[in-house]
């Protein structure tokens, strides 16, 4: 009870503020076994925007300039439902992205994305959450295998 309460809370200020991010430090490679691209972080400020703030990451790796606000109200996540897969997709498109959708990555396949310098847009389920969480893998680790 207490966490919707403090979500709903947190979605009525940003759209009170118009507030929906804020920039983040990412972490970066620090051993020889690791890759990272550079990108800039961001965190959500709302309960649903977690796929336009990954597709701003992603778009901003490509075209620095690119304006955050203007990718956001492209992609228009729903206080309800989120990003669905096809918005940002489209989104990314008319931003002037390429962007191919894939299921079933491996390792391998991501480690190879970065590899070419291509961020990697995923949707994750954390234990506990009833809901998926958009991400974005921008880097890898060996020994252990991580993204």
């Amino acid at each position: 009870m207490l966490k919707k309460l403090f979500t709903k809370t947190l979605d009525v200020l940003s759209d009170w503020t118009d507030f929906v991010a804020t920039r983040v430090p990412l972490r970066r490679a620090s051993r020889a076994e690791e890759v990272t691209l550079d990108l800039p972080g961001y965190c959500q400020l709302d309960s649903f925007g977690c796929g336009a703030i990954a597709g701003v990451m992603a778009l901003k790796h490509f075209q620095p300039r690119a304006s955050f606000s203007a990718f956001y109200a492209r992609v228009s996540p729903l206080p309800t439902t989120g990003t669905a897969t096809y918005r940002l997709v489209r989104a990314l498109r008319q931003s002037g992205l390429r962007v191919a959708e894939r299921h079933a990555l491996t390792f391998v396949d991501l480690c190879s994305a970065i590899d070419a310098g291509q961020p990697v847009l995923v949707v994750v389920h954390n234990p506990g959450s009833d809901s998926a969480h958009w991400v974005v893998v921008y880097g890898y680790g060996r020994n252990p295998s991580q993204v």
